[in-house]
């Protein structure tokens, strides 16, 4: 059978689905299957498009798209060269790489990770980096090691999870053949995209914080550490340009209109409470520059036979990725209402609540409404000590 070709598929589609029929006769339509001229054909009928055509479709707005399914590749040791010069490998600088290369790593693995908390490991591994004072490229290699010997490997990871599936079960007809730069990654690369999430994500988490009625994060966000610094997007919205009233001459033009403006002006500093409206007044605009601050997200088709399923899947080759795509989940499902009065957006968590712990200072996901502390033996002993002396001073009080 002789398949169809692209464009007249696409024209087959729109006279099945598109043309009114009041406008087509049995005889244009028998015509038609009989490979009559369809671009004339097209051209002479009226052609309508169902409303659906105007619209853009959404991450919750496609069936089977839900939260990622990812792979893990996890390797057992890793290594690190400060200034490696592998020519014909085209590696160059400082470079973290499986210490044994030819030991094949974990691939059956389940953290349980959801995307939400796999982003908030990576926000403390930035802050461990860039925000606790001067810190070496040796002390940054380990702490990155350490991370990935934790969670998984971060780089490749669609790509070595199915070459290292293919070796495991022992192909013959091998597409894939093991090599000694499988793992290799760069760390200034790493830094640079953990940078680039860190920055986003804390801008988006202090944007909701201020719907929900929390301006700190957002008047704190601004901060500078040893490789990156984020940009202060919230500073317009910590003063307001007050014009105090005067008498206007009616034969001014507009020059001198804004002359005597700015004669007349004055800057407010904002309380914390203007603060926070003028970040929610100005919601929908914040929301634009977010979106465009998230970079494309390439979906496949994946059918799972076990289910007997088919789903939109994210093509994951990074954590990076990961964590995007569960951002544009949390973003897609939580679009600001353009309703002024509408502040309160207090589904956006999807039952992952994000808090700072008071003791230490990590980001951390609560588990119940009275969570104070990220679950650290260490923070757990000093928010009892605190909680206990405010109870004996309490007790205090009332004797006296």
């Amino acid at each position: 059978m002789k398949l169809k070709s692209v464009k007249s598929l696409v024209f087959a589609t729109i006279l099945r689905y598109n043309v009114t029929k009041r406008n087509v006769s049995k005889r244009d339509r028998k015509r038609d299957k009989k490979s009559g001229d369809k671009m004339d054909y097209i051209r002479k009928k009226k052609i309508t498009f169902p409303k659906a055509n105007y619209k853009h479709l959404g991450l919750v707005d496609i069936g089977g798209v839900g939260e990622i399914v990812y792979k893990c590749v996890k390797f057992n040791d890793y290594d690190y060269d400060d200034d490696a010069n592998i020519v014909d490998k085209r590696i160059k600088g400082k470079i973290i790489y499986p210490r044994d290369p030819y030991e094949a790593p974990n691939l059956d693995i389940d953290l349980g990770l959801t995307g939400k908390k796999l982003i908030v490991s990576l926000c403390n591994l930035a802050e461990e980096i860039n925000f606790k004072g001067f810190i070496t490229h040796t002390k940054v290699a380990a702490l990155i090691m350490d991370w990935c010997k934790e969670y998984f490997h971060p780089y490749n990871i669609e790509s070595l999870y199915e070459k290292y599936r293919e070796l495991d079960k022992g192909e013959t007809d091998r597409k894939y053949y093991q090599e000694w730069t499988d793992g290799v990654f760069n760390v200034d690369t790493f830094i640079d995209d953990l940078a680039k999430l860190y920055s986003v994500f804390t801008y988006i988490y202090a944007f909701l914080e201020c719907l929900n009625g929390n301006p700190e994060p957002a008047l704190n966000y601004e901060k500078s550490g040893q490789f990156f610094h984020t940009v202060p997007l919230f500073a317009d919205y910590t003063f307001t340009m007050i014009v105090d009233k005067y008498d206007v001459d009616p034969n001014w033009n507009d020059i001198q209109r804004a002359m005597k403006d700015a004669e007349h002006s004055h800057m407010h500093i904002n309380t914390k409470e203007e603060f926070r409206k003028a970040v929610v007044t100005d919601k929908v605009n914040i929301y634009k520059k977010i979106e465009d601050m998230l970079p494309q997200i390439k979906l496949s088709l994946n059918y799972d036979v076990s289910r007997n399923k088919c789903e939109l899947v994210a093509y994951v080759e990074s954590i990076f990725d990961i964590c995007y795509y569960s951002i544009a989940r949390l973003l897609a499902a939580n679009a600001p209402s353009e309703d002024p009065n509408t502040d309160k957006y207090s589904v956006y968590d999807l039952g992952e609540n994000i808090a700072f712990c008071e003791v230490c200072g990590k980001m951390y996901i609560k588990s119940g409404n009275n969570q104070k502390c990220c679950g650290d033996d260490a923070c757990i002993r000093t928010i009892n000590r605190k909680r206990q002396a405010r109870h004996r001073q309490k007790l205090k009080e009332n004797q006296d």
